[in-house]
């Protein structure tokens, strides 16, 4: 393995990096209301459906 590097559970991670669920790190997790139709093309955050791209 690469210097610096070291094998979790989720993969190679950096050797500074812990893993932790996803839930420790914030409050709540939710799927939006809002479908592809209602994308604001400058907005201020990614728009992520099920396609490979963000928008």
């Amino acid at each position: 393995m690469k210097s610096g590097y070291k094998q979790t559970e989720v993969g190679v991670i950096p050797e500074d990096w812990e893993v932790k669920p996803l839930g420790s790190l914030c409050r709540r997790i939710t799927t939006g209301k809002l479908d592809a139709n209602e994308m604001v093309s400058d907005g201020g955050y990614p728009f992520f459906t099920c396609a490979k791209e963000s928008y």
